[in-house]
Formats: C-alpha cells, sequence, structure tokens
C-alpha cells in the first residue's frame, strides 16, 4: 500500500507532467501526459435510451471461461453516445453526441480480470498491489499484455485467437480485419464499454448517481485496490465498470473521433499513438470515474500503469437461421460474480 507521502508525490507528479490540455466546459479538469506518466484525459459522454435488436435465435446466457472469469450477454442494439443533454463538464473530445448501434451480441466479463485468473492463465502476477489478494484487479499491465491473456484465454477453451503479436505490433485474425468478428476473447471497443457500462441508463456513474454506492475513487479507496465486486452492480449485472482501477479497451484515441465516428460497429480511428482506457480509478477524483470519461495512454509502457487493469469481451456467435421466430428479452440475464 501506498504511504500518504507516496501517494501525494505520485498524485503531485501525475500533475506537474501534465504536457497538453484541451479545451472544456466550466469546472472539468482534464489531464492528458506523455510517456512515462499516466495520460489522464477527461470528459463526458452519456448513453441514451437503449434499443435492443431483434433476432430469430435463443438469447444467449451467461457463461464462464476457464479459471471461473464469468461473463453476462450484452445485447445489440442502438444509444446515444457523446455529450447527452443529461451530462455536465463534458470535454471536447465528447463532442458531438451521436447515435451509435452494435450489431453484435457480445459477452462482458462481470468484474475486471483479477489477480488469481491472470496468475493462472499466465503464470505470475505483475500487480503493483498484489498484496491485496487474489480476488483483487490485476494492474500495471500494459495494453499489448492484455492481448496476451485474451490468446491465451481462447486458447484454454480451444477458441481461435483473435490476435496475432508480434514486437508491439498486433493483426486481428478476422476476414473483415474487424475485431467483432473474432471467435475467441478480446477488449471490448470504446462503444461497446460505454454501452455496457450505461447499460440504457443516463445515470452519472455506472449503475448509481451516487459515487459511492458503485465505485472505489480516490476518496474512499485508502489508496488502494480491492477485492472486485464489492461495490453496486449496473442493472446489467457488471461491477466495478465506474472507479477500481481504469480498463483499457480495443480503440486508437482520437480527440475528434467522435466526429466521424461511423453510426454502426464503430472500432476507433485505424491509427494513432495512444490507447483508450475507461472507468476511472482508486487513485482519482470521484469525476473522473463517471461512466463516459475517456483516458489514453501508451500502449507499451508498462512502468507507469499501476492504475489501469481490464475486462474482456467475447463476440457472440453468429446463429444460425431458423425456420421459426423465437422470443427475445429486454435485458440480459443475471449473473452474479
Amino acid at each position: 500500500m501506498l504511504s500518504s507521502e507516496e501517494f501525494e508525490e505520485q498524485k503531485a507528479l501525475l500533475l506537474a507532467r501534465s504536457r497538453e490540455s484541451q479545451p472544456r466546459s466550466p469546472g472539468r479538469g482534464r489531464l492528458v501526459l506523455g510517456v512515462g506518466a499516466l495520460a489522464l484525459l477527461g470528459g463526458l459522454a452519456a448513453v441514451g435510451v437503449l434499443t435492443l435488436s431483434s433476432s430469430a435465435a435463443p438469447p444467449p446466457a451467461p457463461i464462464e471461461a476457464p479459471g471461473g472469469m464469468k461473463l453476462v450477454p450484452i445485447f445489440a442494439g442502438t444509444f446515444h453516445m457523446g455529450c447527452t443533454p443529461g451530462q455536465t463538464g463534458c470535454g471536447a473530445d465528447e463532442e458531438p453526441a451521436h447515435s451509435v448501434t452494435l450489431t453484435h451480441d457480445f459477452w462482458m466479463s462481470v468484474t475486471e480480470v483479477t489477480q488469481k485468473q491472470w496468475q493462472g492463465l499466465m503464470g505470475n502476477n505483475p500487480s503493483y498491489f498484489e498484496s491485496c489478494g487474489m480476488d483483487c484487479p490485476v494492474e500495471r499491465v500494459n495494453w499489448y499484455d492484455t492481448l496476451a491473456f485474451a490468446n491465451a484465454l481462447s486458447v484454454a477453451e480451444g477458441l481461435q485467437e483473435c490476435f496475432t503479436l508480434a514486437d508491439h505490433s498486433v493483426q486481428v485474425n478476422t476476414r473483415s480485419g474487424s475485431v467483432y468478428d473474432c471467435e475467441g476473447y478480446r477488449l471490448p471497443t470504446e462503444a461497446e464499454w460505454e454501452y455496457a457500462a450505461r447499460a440504457g441508463t443516463d445515470l452519472l456513474y455506472s449503475g448509481s448517481d451516487d459515487v459511492d454506492s458503485v465505485a472505489w475513487y480516490d476518496g474512499n479507496s485508502g489508496k488502494t485496490t480491492h477485492p472486485v465486486a464489492k461495490k453496486g452492480a449496473n442493472d446489467w449485472d457488471l461491477y466495478d465498470m465506474s472507479g477500481h482501477v481504469m480498463e483499457w479497451v480495443w480503440d486508437w484515441y482520437g480527440s475528434n473521433f467522435y466526429s466521424a465516428s461511423p453510426v454502426t460497429d464503430p472500432q476507433g480511428p485505424n491509427t494513432g499513438d495512444n490507447r483508450v482506457f475507461r472507468g476511472g480509478s482508486w487513485f482519482i477524483f470521484a469525476s473522473f470515474s463517471r461512466v463516459a470519461d475517456r483516458y489514453y495512454f501508451d500502449p507499451v509502457d508498462r512502468a507507469n500503469v499501476l492504475l489501469i487493469g481490464f475486462r474482456l469481451a467475447r463476440t457472440v456467435p453468429a446463429p444460425r437461421q431458423l425456420p421459426w421466430p423465437l422470443a427475445r428479452p429486454s435485458s440480459p440475464s443475471t449473473a452474479s460474480p
């Protein structure tokens, strides 16, 4: 655990090494740090009213991956992403609010990947807060580390790996080149992450307008991580989407990407220097745990990522065509962590 002095020193360093700022609405602070320090780029976006798509196949059920990771189904649908009227203090990179349609059902892990799950599959534990215990989130992993874990989990389940990794490069193992078409485990896209975090609501945090009920942040964390799923879940049974550890997602970061984002199945800019992560942290202010805040960081750096963990997604396989229609529920099934 960090001492009070170490904690304040790191926070001061974090603020001091901010190298640029973005236009913002009144009252919203933003931090953007270069390589060697954590980039914390704040901003708000929000999800609008949820619209689920119809399907002729039975709805997917919750699944359990090797090592005990539980995942719940998230149904395809349309939502509003960006600075919607229900949100305040939006950053410039959250404009404009725009409609996004996700056409694939997917599974999302109920919690952040734990130290137990990581160690059981990868044979090591990189976490700064190793003493927190095996049920605490793994952290101090870079973006490429998370893809290696996803591939290993796919292999353990007999699924095709989503990624070919070599020398800090990645190739998506699909004919289309889209992560949405992967068979195995992967990071969620930024749109999938926000869609799942909001769970069809316009709440300030994932599952509540009361940050203390759903998130670990600098005001209640005791300057450390905690076992997963000790705060409240959102309406789709996902825990710790706000606060605790920030979570890597698939996309490259683009400050103006929302202006040109595809309406259907966006997966970020084609290139970039930094990858997006989401969700806020035990380390930083409650405002950074708001559900649509955006951040970015160097995907290679491993030395300065004790705030960052991840959770996984997996696309639900396309159903075979059936000769009769089947009913579809209006919300994901319930699963306990």
